[in-house]
């Protein structure tokens, strides 16, 4: 099951969600401005109550997009991490 459950974690920090973690495939990341994250954010909560929605700016210190090229060469997919990044 651990497999199944959102890479990014994410801790509050006074009033803002700080993530760590990795996104792999979002479609599209390299061209956005916000990304919708799924993170965990309280994983001792009960059945999937531990699974946030956060929407983060992807222009600040501690995100980097990486295009992941496919055959023909085009890059619709990515791979999103964060460190410390903040909502």
């Amino acid at each position: 099951m651990e497999s199944r459950l959102p890479s990014p974690k994410a801790r509050l920090d006074g009033d803002r969600w700080v993530l760590k973690g990795q996104k792999l495939w979002p479609s599209g990341a390299h061209r956005a401005n916000w990304m919708f994250v799924l993170a965990r954010t309280n994983p001792k909560a009960v059945a999937r109550r531990w699974i946030s929605m956060l929407l983060v700016p992807l222009d600040q210190p501690g995100i980097e997009v990486r295009p992941i090229r496919n055959v023909t060469g085009e890059t619709d997919f990515n791979e999103v991490f964060f460190d410390a990044a903040t909502t």
